[in-house]
Formats: C-alpha cells, sequence, structure tokens
C-alpha cells in the first residue's frame, strides 16, 4: 500500500566530500541544515549577517561577504540603547557602536576568505516579502531585520519573481568571477511565516519557488533541493511539525536531512556520515556508573573507532569527542 507519493528530485553529477567547503545562507531552516553539515564534521560557515529571510538579505549579506565591505557608524541605527544594522541579525547589536561593527566587521572578513574558496554555496529563503527602512531624506533601503523599530518607519512590499531571479543573478556572477568552481544549492525554507497569513504566506513561498528553479535552470553547476515540498506535499501531515505548528519539527527535520543527503553526498559519504553520527552519539552518552570497567571499556572503544575514523579521514576533527570523552 502507497502512503505517499514520491518526489522526484535531480541527482546532480556533482557531489559533496568532507574535504569541500561548505558556505550557507538564508533562513533559520539554513542554520539547521548547518548544524546537521557542522555536527557530522563538514566544513562550514553559515549567515555571516545572521539569518536572513528575504532575498535581497541574502544577496546583500553575499556581496558585503564577497568585496568584504568594511561598516561604519553611520550605517548603524541608535534605538534603545542599542546600535543595530539593518543588514544584520540582533545579535550583532550592541550597548556600543563599536562593539557592534567590531563583531560586523569581523565577520563579514571572516565570510570573505571562506567564500572565495567554498566549494558550495547552499542559499535558502524564507520569505519573498522584503521590508524597506524608511530614510529621513525620502529614500528607502532594504533591512534584513527591523529590530523591533516602530513599523511606521518601513514600508513592506512582495519581490517580484524577475527582482528575485535578478538580485541573485547579479551576486552569483560576481561570486564566480573570483571562484569559477563554486557549486550552487537552491531551496526553499519549509518554515511558513503564518505573520503574513497563510494566502499570502502561500503567495510567497510560491514566488520563492518558482525564482529558484528559475536560477537552477539559468546557472551552470545549481541545483534546486525541494525542502518546502517534503514536508508540504510528502510528510502532509501537522505531527511533523512542532507546537507552534510552523517550524518543522526535528523528525521531519532530519527526514529532509536524509534526502538531501541522498541526494548531494555519495554512497561512501552517506556512510561516513553513519559512522560519524554514532560516534557522536556515543561520545555523548552520559554513563550511570562513570569509572566503572564497563564505561572504561566503552570510552576505550569509542576512543579507537575515533582513532581509526581519524587516519582513515584526516580531514575529521574529533576534538569536541575526545573531550567529552575526558581526552584531547
Amino acid at each position: 500500500m502507497q502512503l505517499q507519493l514520491p518526489l522526484p528530485a535531480p541527482f546532480p553529477s556533482e557531489k559533496m566530500s568532507h574535504k569541500d567547503k561548505i558556505f550557507i545562507v538564508g533562513s533559520c531552516f539554513a542554520e539547521n541544515i548547518e548544524g546537521k553539515l557542522r555536527d557530522t564534521k563538514f566544513k562550514t560557515l553559515v549567515n555571516p549577517h545572521g539569518i536572513a529571510f528575504s532575498p535581497l538579505a541574502i544577496a546583500r549579506s553575499l556581496e558585503d561577504s564577497l568585496h568584504k565591505k568594511v561598516y561604519r557608524q553611520e550605517d548603524l541605527i541608535d534605538y534603545e540603547e542599542l546600535w543595530h544594522g539593518l543588514n544584520f541579525h540582533t545579535d550583532f547589536s550592541a550597548p556600543e557602536a563599536e562593539a557592534a561593527l567590531n563583531k560586523m566587521n569581523q565577520s563579514t572578513e571572516s565570510a570573505h576568505g571562506f567564500l572565495s574558496q567554498a566549494d558550495w554555496l547552499v542559499l535558502t529563503a524564507g520569505t519573498a516579502f522584503q521590508y524597506y527602512y524608511l530614510q529621513k531624506n525620502g529614500e528607502e533601503s532594504p533591512a534584513a531585520n527591523c529590530h523591533k523599530i516602530p513599523a511606521v518607519h518601513f514600508k513592506k512590499r512582495l519581490l517580484s519573481i524577475a527582482e528575485i531571479v535578478d538580485c541573485l543573478k547579479i551576486i552569483i556572477a560576481e561570486i564566480r568571477q573570483v571562484n569559477p568552481r563554486l557549486k550552487i544549492i537552491w531551496t526553499v525554507s519549509p518554515v511558513r511565516h503564518v505573520r503574513d497569513g497563510l494566502t499570502e504566506n502561500n503567495r510567497s513561498k510560491a514566488r520563492l519557488i518558482e525564482a529558484f528553479r528559475q536560477l537552477a535552470d539559468d546557472i551552470t553547476n545549481s541545483w534546486y533541493f525541494p525542502s518546502y515540498e517534503i514536508l508540504i506535499d510528502v510528510l502532509r501531515d501537522y505531527r511533523f511539525y512542532d507546537y507552534d505548528l510552523v517550524h518543522p519539527s526535528n523528525l521531519a527535520t532530519d527526514i529532509i536531512w536524509q534526502q538531501f543527503g541522498l541526494q548531494f553526498f555519495t554512497q561512501m559519504t552517506n556512510i561516513l556520515v553513519e559512522e560519524i553520527q554514532k560516534i557522536r552519539v556515543a561520545a555523548q552518552h552520559k554513563p550511570r556508573f562513570p569509572g566503572s570497567s564497563a564505561h572504561t571499556k566503552f570510552v576505550e572503544n569509542t576512543l579507537r573507532q575515533i582513532k581509526n575514523l581519524a587516519h582513515q579521514h584526516p580531514e575529521l576533527d574529533f576534538f569536541e569527542e575526545q573531550g567529552l570523552l575526558g581526552t584531547e
């Protein structure tokens, strides 16, 4: 009995390995995927400006990273005793302008070096709605984060498909001039933006899907991964959502992650990911009787597995797991 419709997805000729560097930018779901990659020992860098929901915010983060933009105090806004950057998440805000600028510029500089050498770029947009900050001189500037500044200072607009495609095509072309080998994965976050209403959320997601499919078709060595469709059209049940009925549950995220591996990892990489996950589970195990002979043997066996795997794959770093097991 078939209880789910299959979701065909293209299997690219290019595959990820643990020797690759993976630059990830976009919504909170981008950070979920990056966490899975980082936990399984891939080399990653995520969101140098913090979480970015809209395509314009993603494009600005990439542009700043590529050109190593240096932010200055005149680029910040002083609101409620904090200095904010409209192109940055609130994590970069600070009571003093210098502290905020240091965080922003250090992150951008690190991202510049990583992006120029990255093998993969993963982009995850969450919404096609864009907020614009209304400046005192009458100009409007796209904002990645409103920082709870009163809504009267912003204008909200739904981006067109052409606007999304154009802004991302331009920055990808610029990046490819510096890093021509970069491969790209486009995906739409399965997190629903219900603050806009379900109808408006669906309008927004539809534009993102069409734009990203166009980009995947038009740009060489780039592919579309159906994160949104897996949750909405394959799983199709509220039991795969968290309590807020908006974010995917841990199980749903694991299923999407598994499909991501099937599509973009080689068979050997998937086997290696499973071995790494087993070691991480063992290292995080809380023994009932630490120091017992049984626990000592367990630790020794796990350390032996780490040593063997690290010898076979010297690009892997098990420093964290060795620390959890009481060694370094």
